[in-house]
């Protein structure tokens, strides 16, 4: 649902691919863990995240990146900021203030109803 959410925003456009060295030829030199919602959508199709704090961890990072290389008050740092405050507010719902990966709290697995990719993920909790 998260991932749906970001990927379907109309801000979300900047984020969906990796940066290439065309669009930023020092982009890989700044971000040292770069991340893209494309990336995140092929760990979850391969069922890569061991948790929803994990998925989690690289959504943030994707946002993230985009604050750290791009300067404050440009267009798409202010649109990372948001959608930054949507998966904020994402968490809040999923965890709880206190339990959201975002301040260090602890998540359920991940699991994937269903039989292929697409199928929505959800949240299981641990025994």
């Amino acid at each position: 649902r998260v991932y749906k959410t970001i990927l379907a925003h109309e801000k979300a456009e900047p984020f969906k691919k990796p940066v290439t060295k065309r669009e930023a030829p020092d982009y890989h030199t700044v971000i040292k863990k770069p991340m893209a919602l494309s990336d995140v959508k092929k760990k979850l199709d391969k069922n890569d995240y061991a948790d929803s704090k994990d998925f989690m961890v690289d959504m943030n990072l994707i946002m993230a990146n985009a604050m750290t290389y791009n300067q404050k008050g440009s267009e798409i740092w202010a649109w990372a900021k948001e959608l930054q405050a949507i998966l904020r507010k994402e968490e809040v719902a999923a965890f709880g203030d206190a339990e959201a990966p975002a301040a260090g709290g602890r998540a359920g697995k991940l699991t994937r109803g269903g039989a292929g990719p697409g199928t929505p993920m959800e949240e299981e909790e641990d025994q």
